[in-house]
């Protein structure tokens, strides 16, 4: 019943999940709701993550962007991370984003893409980001970038940040 509901009035649909009395079957309809999301686009995912007022079911929903977005674009990732999300959900958003951000598999290549993400963050800002990659990824990172992420010097910076930026509804 909430997935038809869900293309049409995402809104709606989630008064009508909050309406349900059984605790299972709201979760069930909850999870149904935010797989409706997902499979209609990333802004879909951050328009209901801007409707949902549990913020258990929030990072959840933002959990669900960012294993969707971070492979294409994880620098926006990092920008909404940064920018938009409240502190409380941060770290838990950092794990993601460290478990789905795309690897290669050599370490120059590793090296270039890390060097790539970073570069748009502040050097303060880098490090729950590095620390994130070194817990959740550490047996994929080459020897190098593992070296690289651990050492106490930052990645280099732009001036201009060239990340799209990331647009929320509400908050």
């Amino acid at each position: 019943m909430v997935r038809p509901l869900a293309s049409k009035d995402p809104e709606l649909a989630l008064a009508v999940v909050k309406l349900i009395p059984s605790a299972r079957k709201r979760d069930d309809a909850f999870k149904a709701l935010v797989k409706n999301a997902q499979s209609s686009g990333s802004m879909k995912l951050l328009s209901l993550a801007d409707l949902v007022d549990q913020p258990r079911q929030r990072v959840q929903v933002l959990n669900a962007w960012v294993r969707q977005s971070t492979g294409f674009e994880p620098e926006r990732v990092i920008h909404y991370i940064l920018e938009l999300a409240q502190s409380s959900e941060r770290r838990s958003l950092m794990n993601t984003w460290s478990r789905h951000v795309y690897l290669p598999k050599s370490s120059t290549a590793q090296l270039h893409q890390l060097e790539e993400s970073m570069a748009s963050i502040g050097a303060e800002q880098q490090r729950p980001f590095r620390d994130a990659l070194i817990r959740n990824r550490g047996d994929d990172l080459s020897s190098k970038a593992k070296a690289r992420l651990g050492s106490a010097q930052p990645f280099a910076t732009e001036v201009n940040s060239t990340a799209p930026p990331v647009e929320s509804g509400g908050r």
